[in-house]
């Protein structure tokens, strides 16, 4: 059925105007209607769709391998699409955003970071060449996020900053070398889940919270909970004297949890 085949391969999903919708990675835009509890199906090119973020009331812009895509919530229509260039699209896999302010976001990539607004469509920000030097290379950027002026990125070699306005290289934080899989903000903290565990970012610093296995992301619970994603199952993080610490794993749940909404 419809709904089984949204089951077997989430992507991403996201809540609009009671509709959720989800992305996947071989199969296109689903639509759920949280009144009638239906759901649509809507294919798009190859229906690889990689990343979901709403941009206006009724538009969504969708990352797909070769590009960006926009739909629209009301008519249920893919309305335009944004390549790179006609002739290397197809080397370039986009993969997640980062809102700059209310018409600009930043789009990693595997070849780098672009800027993306509906007027000018994408542009090249920072495109990354592997130098001479191991720190010129910042490795195929996996995850992005704007936070306290920062833009931050996640790669398979680990992850860098630098504030929003600065033209200087990225610096690497120290401690997070390795593979990066997510940022992501709780109430105000930045969290990174990376091979190694999870890390709490403060600016240019990186403390491990967390180190019994590889982290895939987190989800917020309450106030003083979180919920995070690893390679061998489900742990819980509380709050504790202003900072996080692990409680306990979900007991009987042994399975990689890539993914957690």
């Amino acid at each position: 059925t419809l709904a089984q085949i949204v089951i077997r391969a989430p992507k991403m999903e996201l809540i609009v105007n009671s509709q959720i919708f989800v992305t996947s990675y071989s199969n296109g835009l689903f639509v759920f209607n949280t009144k009638n509890k239906t759901w649509k199906q809507f294919t798009y090119g190859s229906n690889m769709l990689t990343k979901i973020a709403a941009i206006s009331d009724n538009e969504l812009l969708i990352a797909t391998v070769d590009g960006l895509v926009l739909f629209n919530t009301k008519t249920k229509k893919f309305t335009q699409s944004y390549l790179e260039t006609k002739s290397t699209t197809t080397q370039t896999s986009f993969k997640d955003f980062a809102q700059i302010d209310k018409t600009h976001w930043y789009v990693s990539s595997t070849k780098g970071i672009y800027i993306f607004n509906k007027q000018d469509g994408l542009k090249p920000a920072f495109v990354f060449k592997k130098g001479n030097e191991e720190s010129d290379y910042l490795g195929t950027i996996y995850t992005s996020i704007v936070y306290n002026e920062n833009l931050y990125l996640g790669t398979n070699q680990g992850l860098f900053y630098r504030n929003i306005k600065s033209k200087d290289a990225f610096q690497l934080i120290k401690n997070t070398r390795g593979q990066v899989w997510s940022l992501t903000q709780i109430d105000g903290a930045l969290f990174c889940g990376h091979d190694s565990g999870t890390f709490w970012i403060k600016k240019n610093q990186a403390k491990q919270i967390f180190d019994k296995q590889g982290t895939w992301n987190l989800k917020r619970i309450n106030d003083s909970t979180i919920l995070q994603g690893c390679y061998d199952g489900l742990y819980v993080l509380e709050k504790k004297n202003q900072t996080w610490v692990l409680k306990n794993k979900i007991r009987g749940f042994e399975n990689s949890s890539k993914d957690v909404v």
